[in-house]
């Protein structure tokens, strides 16, 4: 970004719910791999897993950029709306939301796929559907966990409000 752009919060949570999407998902493959290798899945296990996938996407997806987001407050780089967090709130609040979205979307997970899902998957569907989950989720927990690193309500208003942050640039002597 140029010296003195203004910067619109809603693209910048929405730059970093995508990021957060792409990054859930990968590390989502990285699991699959260690916990169910290359071998079919059986439904009930993929359905237990998303258990502890959804506390897992919750805290990465929401802890590393809420930090960051903090950073970026501290250094002046974004403007809050409103009262910023202590990292250690900050800290708090993610593990408040990871056991929230547990049982909220892991559960609804878990019971929609013993509902409706196979017995078993083929490790390449099974991998898609723990990927995919994974982005979800991570695009489900990120904003309003980030809302509130910077100052935000967790849901946005019906209206939504022009909000912006200005960086804050050094002064340079005019020509």
């Amino acid at each position: 970004m140029s010296r003195g752009e203004v910067l619109d919060l809603y693209a910048l949570l929405r730059r970093e719910t995508i990021l957060s999407f792409f990054i859930n998902a990968l590390v989502s493959v990285g699991f699959f791999f260690l916990v169910f290798g290359w071998a079919p899945v059986r439904g009930s296990a993929l359905a237990i897993d998303f258990l502890p996938q959804t506390f897992g996407i919750t805290c990465l997806g929401g802890l590393v950029p809420s930090l960051i987001m903090l950073a970026r407050i501290s250094k002046g780089a974004v403007v809050p709306v409103g009262p910023v967090p202590t990292r250690a709130a900050q800290l708090l609040r993610v593990l408040g939301c990871a056991m929230v979205a547990m049982p909220l979307l892991g559960g609804l997970a878990a019971l929609l796929m013993l509902a409706f899902g196979p017995v078993a998957l083929s490790p390449p569907a099974a991998l898609i559907v723990k990927t995919l989950y994974g982005g979800l989720a991570g695009i489900v927990t990120t904003p309003p966990i980030l809302r509130k690193a910077l100052g935000m309500s967790y849901w946005p208003s019906i209206r939504r409000p022009p909000i912006f942050a200005q960086r804050r640039t050094k002064s340079s002597p005019s020509s």
